[in-house]
C-alpha cells in the first residue's frame, strides 16, 4: 500500500504527460527570455527548430521502436552510413534526386536487416543493434575512406530555403512526424505495434504475425532515420562517419522525456515532439547562457536517467 501511494504522483504525471510538458516548456521559455532576451528573437527560434529537426526525426524513429517493445542503438551509425552513401553517390555523378531516393532505400534496408535478425533470432534488440551499430559505422568509414566527404553538387541550398517562412528541413521533420502519427493512430499495423509492446505473447495469441510486424517496425524506423540523415546533409553540405554519433542518445532522451515507455506499449508522437522541443530549448538556452559543452553532456545524461526512472515507475503504477 505504501509503495502504491509513493508512485501515485508518478501515475498522475504520466497520464497528464502532454499538459506537464507544455507547462514545463512555457516556464522554461519565460525564464530563459528573462535572463537573456536574445532567446526569443526570430533568428534564434528559427535556428532552434533547425537544430531539433534532425534529432527530432531520429527520435520519431526511436519512438516507433520503443512503442513496439524494441530498442535501437544503431540510429546514429545509420545516420552516418546514409549520409556517406548519398554524398558519395552525388560525387560519383548520380543525380541528386536519385541519390536521395537510394539513401532512403539504404535506410529501409538497414532497418529491415535489424528487424529480421531480431525477429528470427529472438535475441535482445539492444544486443543486435549494438552489433549493427558497429557494422554500420564500419561501412560508413569504408565508404568515406575515413575522410570527410564534401559534395561536388551540394544539396545544402535546401537548408536555407523556406516555404511560407518555414525552413525546408523543418517541413521535412514535421511531415515525417505527421505521417508516423497517422500511421500509429489509424492503421491496423500501428495498433499492432502498441499491442506488441504491451504484451508480445498476448499479441501472438491474438493472431499478430510477430516476424512481419517486427521487421516492419525496424524497416520504417530505418527509413525515418534516412530522412534525418538527409536533413543533416542539407545543413552540413558534407558527410563523415562520425556525423551521427550523438543522435542515438538524443533520440532516446527525447522519446523518453516525451512519455514513450522504455518497456513498450505506451506513448504518442505528440508527446515525443514535445520532448524533442523541451530538449532543444534546454540545449539552446545553455548555448545562449554560455554553458560549456561538457556540462551540457552531464545535463543531458541526467535528464535521460530521471526521465527513464519516472517512466518505469509510472509503468509499474499503471500495472499495479
Amino acid at each position: 500500500m505504501k509503495r502504491k501511494s509513493s508512485t501515485l504522483w508518478v501515475g498522475g504525471l504520466i497520464k497528464n504527460q502532454i499538459a506537464f510538458l507544455i507547462a514545463i516548456i512555457c516556464v522554461l521559455v519565460v525564464a530563459v527570455t528573462l535572463v537573456n532576451p536574445r532567446f526569443m528573437t526570430v533568428k534564434n527560434i528559427t535556428n532552434l527548430f533547425k537544430q531539433i529537426s534532425v534529432t527530432g526525426t531520429c527520435s520519431i524513429a526511436m519512438a516507433l521502436v520503443l512503442i513496439s517493445g524494441g530498442f535501437d542503438l544503431s540510429v546514429g551509425s545509420l545516420v552516418s552510413l546514409v549520409g556517406c552513401f548519398v554524398a558519395t553517390l552525388i560525387n560519383a555523378g548520380v543525380p541528386e534526386a536519385a541519390a536521395l531516393f537510394l539513401g532512403v532505400l539504404c535506410g529501409l534496408l538497414c532497418g529491415g536487416v535489424n528487424g529480421f535478425i531480431i525477429a528470427k533470432s529472438n535475441c535482445a534488440p539492444v544486443i543486435i543493434t549494438l552489433g549493427t551499430m558497429g557494422a554500420f559505422k564500419g561501412v560508413a568509414l569504408l565508404i568515406a575512406k575515413g575522410n570527410i566527404v564534401n559534395f561536388k553538387a551540394p544539396i545544402s541550398f535546401l537548408a536555407s530555403t523556406t516555404v511560407s517562412f518555414i525552413p525546408t528541413i523543418v517541413i521535412i521533420f514535421l511531415a515525417v512526424a505527421l505521417v508516423v502519427f497517422l500511421f500509429l493512430k489509424f492503421t491496423v499495423v500501428g495498433r499492432r505495434m502498441y499491442a506488441l509492446g504491451s504484451n508480445q505473447e498476448a499479441s501472438f495469441l491474438a493472431g499478430v504475425n510477430l516476424l512481419t510486424t517486427k521487421i516492419l517496425v525496424y524497416t520504417i524506423a530505418g527509413g525515418t532515420v534516412a530522412f534525418a540523415s538527409i536533413a543533416l546533409l542539407m545543413r552540413l553540405g558534407s558527410a563523415s562517419a562520425v556525423m551521427g554519433d550523438s543522435y542515438t542518445l538524443n533520440a532516446v532522451a527525447a522519446a523518453v522525456i516525451g512519455g514513450i515507455a522504455i518497456t513498450g506499449g505506451r506513448g504518442s508522437i505528440l508527446g515525443c515532439l514535445l520532448g524533442i522541443l523541451l530538449l532543444g530549448i534546454i540545449s539552446n538556452a545553455m548555448n545562449i547562457l554560455g554553458i560549456t559543452a561538457y556540462l551540457q553532456e552531464i545535463v543531458l545524461g541526467t535528464i535521460v536517467v530521471v526521465a527513464a526512472v519516472i517512466s518505469e515507475l509510472g509503468n509499474k503504477d499503471s500495472k499495479s
